[in-house]
């Protein structure tokens, strides 16, 4: 749990699990907590995002809810998606398409979608994707402009940047940017997010001309962050995370923007999961053993394996000569090879 000096209050709740607690495993998160203290073996808990209180009140509401116990809330419908890794919210997601057009082509596949995962974060604003995965979208974004002529300066899909306007703007002329989550290993719903998800009203500046400014909630992920539904991803939707079945359900909300969910669609010629997952380790800090500590390990096996086979010719008398032979081949000093 975090709050920052001067904050009214403002912070980050921790709902995720205590592999990723800071500054270290031992420190409880608040939503384990919460269990540990009501005595409970069954948790959890939801929320309903509604975005700005109006055009005028930048202020956002929503509902939070924790659900202790088997509760008739808890409706288990077909929109559930599995949690793959518990440490953040950690999802498989099969495809995301533009007015139904598909990003995966043969360049881009589900498993660059999930690289190295995909999360569901409310601690996060945006969408936020791989770099390829966040060019191939803003492109088809671009033609879909200018295929139906709607009048935008190219600049606008830079997040960086706030375009401003002298009346209120109807984002619902932008295409459905549509999530396809796997339910299991071979079904998955889908996530309709129209323009007003992905495009938000911001406030400028008092003294500014233009009323009405606007920015898009979509972002390139830095680094190896992956893909990221943030906070405008769950805005229309009530999204229940349950810590017991490991599962994460979406039903539709009471507020926020008009958003869709369909499904189940199914697909019976491969393992979603296995097929789009991105290769990770179990645990949080698994990535250093994997790039460092394997590589040794299987030199050092190597090596100990070699060691045994040459004491085991070596006391072979019948085949000293191929013995020698083999103790000149294997002290050969090791080359390093330099592929840089």
């Amino acid at each position: 749990m975090f709050f920052k000096n001067n904050s009214e209050w403002q912070g980050l709740l921790g709902l995720a699990y205590t592999g990723i607690s800071r500054p270290d495993k031992s420190v409880k998160s608040w939503i384990d907590a919460v269990m540990d203290a009501n005595d409970q073996a069954s948790l959890a808990f939801s929320l309903e995002l509604c975005g700005m209180i109006s055009n005028n009140n930048s202020n956002h509401i929503g509902n939070f809810d924790v659900i202790l116990g088997n509760n008739e809330r808890l409706n288990h419908t077909k929109f559930v998606a599995n949690i793959i890794r518990e440490w953040f919210y950690d999802i498989t997601i099969f495809d995301i398409t533009v007015d139904n057009q598909s990003l995966t082509t043969s360049s881009i596949t589900c498993r660059d979608i999930n690289n190295d995962k995909s999360i569901i974060d409310s601690g996060s604003t945006n969408l936020i994707l791989p770099e390829k995965v966040y060019n191939s979208l803003t492109d088809a974004l671009c033609k879909y402009v200018e295929r139906n002529n709607i009048s935008l300066n190219p600049d606008f899909w830079n997040t960086k940047d706030t375009s401003c306007f002298d009346f209120e703007q109807n984002w619902n002329i932008l295409p459905n940017i549509s999530i396809s989550i796997a339910r299991d290993a071979n079904s998955y719903f889908i996530l309709d997010l129209p323009g007003p998800s992905y495009v938000k009203q911001v406030f400028s500046d008092e003294n500014s001309p233009l009323k009405y400014c606007y920015k898009v909630a979509i972002e390139k992920s830095t680094g190896n962050i992956g893909t990221i539904l943030g906070a405008v991803t769950m805005e229309g939707f009530k999204v229940i995370f349950n810590r017991t079945s490991k599962t994460i359900e979406y039903q539709k909300g009471h507020c926020g923007p008009n958003v869709g969910l369909r499904g189940l669609y199914y697909d019976t010629n491969c393992d979603i999961i296995q097929k789009c997952s991105f290769k990770k380790l179990s645990t949080y800090d698994g990535n250093f053993f994997d790039r460092n500590i394997l590589p040794i390990f299987f030199i050092t096996v190597i090596i100990m394996v070699a060691a045994i086979v040459l004491v085991f010719l070596l006391k072979k008398g019948k085949e000293n000569s191929w013995a020698s032979h083999v103790f000149i081949s294997m002290n050969r000093t090791p080359q390093l090879i330099n592929e840089d």
